[in-house]
């Protein structure tokens, strides 16, 4: 499972780092019970360096969650959302 998430994920940031030079943010979504997962996938993003800002609720996020969130994605041109069944059954 593994190796084709990291199959699939190499594909995604050859194609990112393809497109439109600087300047890009991504949003990260993800439900805190995947919290491990989500800051794999931040670090990796960090790594690349495909991003000049990476919205994650613990960086750059204050103040009422819900503005926030909406002003963070309306500045986004990428949104990641870690999916899994704790994500698809949250009330947030």
């Amino acid at each position: 499972y593994m190796t084709t998430f990291h199959s699939m994920f190499s594909d995604i940031l050859l194609t990112l780092a393809m497109s439109t030079a600087g300047g890009r943010q991504a949003f990260i979504s993800y439900c805190h019970q995947d919290k491990a997962t989500c800051l794999k996938l931040y670090d990796a993003l960090k790594e690349a360096d495909l991003f000049s800002k990476i919205w994650i609720d613990h960086d750059f996020m204050r103040g009422n969650m819900v503005d926030a969130i909406t002003n963070a994605m309306n500045q986004c041109q990428v949104v990641f959302a870690v999916l899994s069944d704790a994500y698809c059954t949250s009330d947030y």
